[in-house]
């Protein structure tokens, strides 16, 4: 195995009294990362504290070779898109790229070589003219990513890129981060398993600041091996079931149900057993006591 982009080693973080990330051991490849875990799992705060956002408390971050401590050169290499990424609405596509790459301290050169190499990246040539207000949702989300590889990094971690992306949209900007990661590190941080089962190979689950579980998304879904069910029910016996177990799906026809369910404690009375999802093994390792698998990626 090739060395790691990205290494941290018991990295930890807290806000007063409530503790971010407890002992995190990371090792990032290039190529496309995963990084899943509920609303307030840590994700941010990690993601922050690599791109030197956040300082961090304890422990010891490298990126490409380079301590987070050295935070200007850090930032020379780095590409951040942010879930809450905007830009002045009344400011075209071009100008607002402009404007960026001058606060990240490019040269005008630089800037007028990158930005059409940018715009036609991220397929946004038509729209150069146009105000950001004026841009999609789907359209918004690759303006961000063109801005974050505006200075050629080496890493580029991205925030609930596709929240609030109609279908079509995510899976195009999935396969933009594919591309983008041929040659370089992509972090994807999401809570959609979707998403991360369709683009990267080595994945990471937080929870409560705490690694859950680390590897490929065939390995987690190993873990789950034997403990999920389907189940032909009615309606009346749908609550009893949702009761009893953790109900992962439902599809209903013409007043049935089959239902797909976590039983990790053995064979349940009904339903018959079935090879686990990722999303069925995310949700068991979440509910698994302790971590599912604590070593380093």
């Amino acid at each position: 195995m090739s060395e790691p982009s990205i290494v941290i080693e018991n990295l930890s973080k807290s806000y007063g009294t409530k503790q971010a990330l407890c002992g995190l051991n990371l090792r990032i490849q290039t190529g496309m990362f995963g990084l899943l875990g509920k609303n307030g799992a840590g994700k941010t705060t990690l993601m922050k504290t690599i791109a030197t956002l956040l300082k961090k408390q304890t422990g010891r971050i490298t990126v490409c070779g380079v301590s987070v401590e050295r935070a200007a050169e850090i930032r020379a290499i780095i590409g951040y898109l942010p879930q809450d990424f905007n830009m002045y609405g009344g400011m075209t596509v071009r100008q607002a790229l402009d404007y960026l790459g001058v606060l990240s301290g490019m040269t005008k050169r630089e800037r007028l070589s990158r930005i059409p190499v940018m715009l036609e990246r991220v397929n946004l040539e038509s729209q150069a003219g146009k105000k950001v207000k004026a841009l999609s949702g789907g359209m918004r989300q690759r303006l961000g990513i063109a801005q974050a590889l505006l200075h050629d990094p080496q890493v580029l971690i991205v925030d609930e890129p596709t929240a609030g992306l109609d279908p079509e949209e995510r899976v195009r900007f999935r396969n933009l981060l594919c591309e983008v990661a041929q040659n370089k590190t992509v972090i994807l941080s999401t809570h959609i398993v979707g998403d991360v089962e369709a683009t990267c190979q080595e994945i990471a689950i937080l929870d409560e600041g705490r690694l859950k579980f680390g590897g490929t998304v065939s390995e987690l879904c190993k873990l789950a091996e034997g403990s999920v069910y389907t189940a032909d029910c009615s309606f009346d016996e749908l609550p009893m079931i949702r009761s009893a177990y953790t109900v992962t799906g439902t599809v209903s026809k013409g007043g049935r149900h089959t239902v797909r369910f976590l039983s990790p404690n053995g064979k349940p009375a009904t339903g018959r057993e079935t090879a686990p999802t990722a999303e069925d093994a995310y949700i068991y390792c979440l509910q698994a006591r302790g971590g599912a698998n604590n070593g380093a990626v």
